[in-house]
């Protein structure tokens, strides 16, 4: 079983979005350019998060 799925879809991408916002902190001082590249892709699960949709 998947820790990151939720039990509905917005839940999941919360999930996904924390797990990758700390993935980021972990790799930060070793690979920037990695996060660099990363950093729209989890401001866009956080967006899909933070929205008041269902």
């Amino acid at each position: 079983m998947n820790p990151l799925v939720g039990e509905t879809p917005k839940e999941t991408v919360q999930n996904v979005a924390e797990a990758m916002s700390a993935l980021m902190v972990l790799m930060a001082p070793q690979h920037s350019d990695l996060c660099r590249f990363m950093s729209p892709l989890l401001a866009a699960l956080e967006t899909v998060a933070e929205s008041e949709e269902e």
